[in-house]
């Protein structure tokens, strides 16, 4: 939903059909929207992410750092990129969290989203199926 307005990290396509007025007024129209987001996080509702970007990790890694800009913590957005994901699809027995007999698909940061969320940006080893991917 941000993408449109330049308000994501990975901004491939902005609407240049709007007027300055009306780009401010889709930047504050956000703003209220994620607002409203936080306020059902805080009362309980369960919050995942997915994306139908074509470069979906991208686009999952701009979610986090916007999520984060509009007071979740850390620890939150993990949880929603993760487990809360799986529970959804029912893979949770095998995806989600890091415990025994799980998949071992693991995001590594080189430096922790816990001291900064921009490091979310931030180099990473990838786990797929238990091996190590090159970056």
């Amino acid at each position: 939903m941000a993408e449109p307005f330049g308000l994501t990290y990975f901004t491939n396509k902005p609407d240049t059909s709007l007027s300055q007025a009306q780009l401010a007024r889709c930047r504050e129209n956000f703003k209220i929207f994620m607002g409203y987001v936080k306020q059902a996080f805080d009362k309980g509702i369960t919050l995942r992410i997915g994306t139908d970007w074509p470069d979906g990790g991208r686009a999952m890694i701009s979610e986090q750092l916007l999520l984060a800009e509009y007071g979740f913590s850390v620890l939150s957005i993990l949880q929603i990129s993760t487990i809360n994901g799986a529970i959804a699809l029912g893979i949770d027995d095998k995806y989600g969290s890091i415990e025994k007999g799980k998949k071992a698909d693991l995001l590594i940061w080189n430096n922790s989203p816990f001291d900064n969320f921009k490091n979310f940006l931030a180099d990473k080893t990838i786990i797929k199926d238990g091996f190590v991917l090159k970056n």
